[in-house]
């Protein structure tokens, strides 16, 4: 007979839990403020191309390091000062960033920047997976809506700061300073809720940390398919642009406006998504949103008009916004109770790709064309897919509806 017990998917959403939502957001705020600022540093101080792209970098860096150290520091300080502290490496990122001191010295905010906004994350992820359980896919996906919503800010505020603010394109990123410290003001002393069940300090008797022994199996698939789908998001945010210029026809302005339809079909997918998984196996909607940003990328892919372009790539937005909290969601579920080194282990994959998979693509664009460069995120969906139809990762909604034994 079915099993009659009821189990909660909706997030409680507890004080605790809109903190870490708005410190995720904020950490976003700065990550997509980033990009907006070069050129207008390159006007404060001409410097290359290359050089300035070198402040990407810098993030996917941090984002490295930070999945290194992480899981030792987590239980050295536990998980509570871990993410208080994520807010300090982010201020003093901005401060130096923002600086206005040569680029040898600016370019260590976002590299610090990179691990204080990966120790929010991870932290982050890693205390709603453990706080929330059933729930844990909508509580992980609301925070990353939080993020998408933050985000937006970002390049806002930058552009409204040069065009009307006095201080400049400075002025976003210093509200932001401004905005973690009101956030750390109100978390208050009380850190120990972050740490949950796992997230505790050594120091402290009793606690169990289970982070020895190799990773399971399914981890390793799981986290697989989500750097894949990391990889396209990665890829067409940097050379979306380009193939809605060469395909499409729109000019350098109205081809790099464009590719905010994907991140408006992200932010919606996410708002959507995050009902959703109250109601439907997220491993099904993980699956689903695959298969939409398949849909809509091959539609853009194929297409040589730019509104049809534009409509395809915001319904690819849909799916790929789903990619990164119920990617996430399902490592974390794969690893047994060790949601902190799972974290930190992916984002070592995430940094990396991140560094690459842009490069890859402007390489295959030289020797073939965007075109054909651009069948390199179907082959990283197609593979996602794959892996996520072979590898079935335990869903709480799902099996909390299978009959009792």
């Amino acid at each position: 007979m079915p099993n009659s017990t009821h189990v909660l998917t909706r997030p409680t959403r507890t004080r605790a839990t809109w903190i870490t939502y708005v410190q995720v957001g904020m950490w976003v705020w700065f990550m997509y403020s980033v990009g907006p600022t070069l050129q207008l540093i390159d006007k404060e101080t001409p410097i290359s191309a290359t050089v300035l792209a070198l402040y990407g970098s810098g993030i996917a860096v941090g984002t490295v390091v930070a999945g290194l150290v992480i899981t030792r520091l987590t239980h050295r300080w536990g998980r509570g000062r871990l993410v208080r502290r994520a807010s300090y490496l982010v201020i003093i990122a901005v401060v130096i960033f923002t600086s206005g001191m040569p680029f040898y010295i600016t370019i260590f905010g976002p590299l610090i920047a990179g691990i204080g906004g990966t120790f929010i994350i991870i932290g982050g992820n890693a205390f709603l997976t453990e706080s929330q359980g059933p729930a844990a896919p909508t509580a992980i996906t609301e925070s990353s809506t939080f993020g998408s919503a933050f985000g937006l800010f970002g390049p806002i505020l930058v552009g409204l700061g040069a065009a009307v603010v006095t201080w400049g394109w400075r002025f976003g990123p210093w509200l932001l300073i401004g905005a973690l410290v009101v956030l750390e003001v109100v978390r208050g002393r009380d850190l120990e809720v972050f740490d949950a069940q796992t997230g505790h300090a050594d120091a402290e008797p009793a606690v169990d940390h289970p982070h020895g022994g190799p990773m399971p199996r399914l981890y390793w698939w799981a986290s697989a398919a989500l750097v894949a789908l990391v990889a396209v998001e990665f890829t067409l945010t940097t050379w979306g642009a380009t193939l809605m210029h060469e395909q499409g026809g729109l000019g350098d302005a109205a081809a790099a406006a464009a590719v905010a339809s994907l991140s408006i079909g992200m932010l919606i997918g996410r708002f959507t998504g995050s009902r959703l998984t109250e109601r439907i196996s997220s491993e099904l909607l993980f699956r689903v949103s695959i298969i939409v940003a398949i849909i809509g990328f091959t539609v853009m892919w194929l297409s040589t008009n730019s509104v049809l372009m534009l409509c395809a790539l915001a319904f690819t937005g849909l799916g790929v916004g789903l990619h990164w909290p119920l990617g996430i969601s399902r490592a974390l579920r794969a690893s047994e109770g060790r949601p902190d080194r799972a974290g930190a282990l992916v984002s070592v994959g995430v940094g990396v790709v991140g560094g690459i998979a842009p490069i890859l693509l402007g390489r295959a664009s030289e020797s073939w064309g965007v075109h054909i460069a651009f069948t390199l995120v179907l082959i990283l969906l197609g593979i996602a897919l794959v892996i996520s139809l072979r590898f079935r990762v335990s869903d709480p909604l799902a099996d909390s509806r299978s009959p009792a034994p």
